[in-house]
């Protein structure tokens, strides 16, 4: 398995959650929901991103003293 960071996989399903939220319309409407849910997806990692580094930094450590 590729080395994936937590904060990467909250990003990737950000991205696939906006992607499968945006209506396929091409009204203007549709264009707005889109970006207001691009948004939220933002707002929402950049409140987790804090926590996520230092789970990160958790995860490595571990990985690392496990791997010498």
């Amino acid at each position: 398995p590729t080395n994936i960071s937590p904060t990467e996989l909250i990003q990737q399903h950000a991205d696939n959650q906006s992607i499968m939220s945006s209506p396929s319309l091409d009204s203007s409407n549709g264009v707005k929901e889109s970006i207001d849910i691009t948004i939220f997806a933002t707002k929402l990692g950049e409140t987790l991103v804090p926590g996520l580094k230092a789970a990160t930094l958790v995860i490595d450590s571990i990985f690392a003293s496990r791997k010498t």
